[in-house]
């Protein structure tokens, strides 16, 4: 009985992020967040084993001018932390 609530539960939580515009929203900009974090980490590994520089590293991922300028910020970010 108590795993049949909890699943209850839980389907009720995912039915708000499936279902709802505020919920697939929170979605996106988790993923978004999870990349990007995914994303710097694989940047930082090739910065250190190619020893090359930030920007070197970026156009290694072909990225657009617009993704290349967030995640400078972002890598700097990490290094202020």
């Amino acid at each position: 009985m108590t795993i049949l609530l909890f699943y209850e539960e839980l389907q009720d939580s995912v039915r708000h992020f499936k279902e709802t515009e505020g919920g697939r929203s929170q979605m996106c900009k988790a993923m978004e967040e999870r990349i990007d974090r995914k994303t710097i980490h694989y940047i930082q590994s090739m910065m250190k084993k190619l020893s090359i520089s930030e920007e070197q590293a970026i156009d290694l991922l072909d990225c657009t001018e617009e993704e290349k300028e967030r995640l400078l910020r972002q890598l700097k970010v990490d290094v202020d932390m």
